[in-house]
């Protein structure tokens, strides 16, 4: 999910030909609920969240530097099942 407009997300996902749907946040309501908004409150943090099949989170991701890390780590949390 990102702070930008649709359209800046479909040329993103054009772009690195993202395989999954990708969703616009432009009002910012999502960021502002999880609180992954930077301190201006005008950019999101690269932050993941794993949820179960409940939709409970089960793991939250911070501080890793590109996208195939949250991916990685993400996929590592999904495998073993963490409760």
């Amino acid at each position: 999910m990102s702070v930008d407009d649709l359209e800046t997300v479909k040329k993103f996902a054009e772009k690195y030909g993202a395989r999954f749907p990708l969703a616009a946040d432009k009002d910012k309501v999502v960021a502002n609920t999880y609180g992954v908004l930077n301190d201006r409150g005008t950019s999101a943090q690269r932050i993941t969240f794993v949820l179960d099949d409940k939709g409970r989170v089960i793991e939250i991701l911070r501080g890793l530097r590109k996208a195939e890390e949250h991916a990685d780590r993400a996929l590592e949390v999904v495998r073993k099942g963490k409760p």
